[in-house]
């Protein structure tokens, strides 16, 4: 799943809204809290470099997300992704990237696409 692709799934997993892409990821709208200005956000959190985003996308899920009922009830598959990708990468889980957690979430979400 390409970067471009997985930050238009993850903010779309937290309610963002009509994005389309002009050079920058630019929602019309959107019902991420606080991330409106004058009805235009410029670019999309950098879910897949950013730790701080990332926990942001996994916490607005679990406590008030759309996917809210399929994430609580996954949350075990959530862990175990995240032990499947320590293992594949060959890190310990406190070394994870934002990319690994990012995919962590989308795959416990089913949003995830292989290439």
């Amino acid at each position: 799943m390409n970067p471009e692709k997985q930050r238009i799934a993850i903010a779309k997993a937290c309610g963002w809204k009509n994005i389309i892409f002009r050079g920058l990821i630019s929602p019309v709208e959107n019902d991420y809290a606080g991330k409106i200005r004058d009805g235009w956000q410029d670019t999309l959190p950098d879910y897949l470099h950013d730790l701080n985003a990332i926990h942001d996308a996994i916490m607005s899920v679990i406590v008030r997300g759309p996917d809210l009922i399929e994430f609580r009830s996954n949350e075990d598959l959530f862990e175990e992704q995240l032990d499947a990708l320590c293992a594949r990468e060959q890190v310990p889980c406190w070394h994870f990237s934002a990319e690994l957690y990012a995919e962590a979430f989308l795959k416990t979400l089913g949003k995830w696409e292989d290439a």
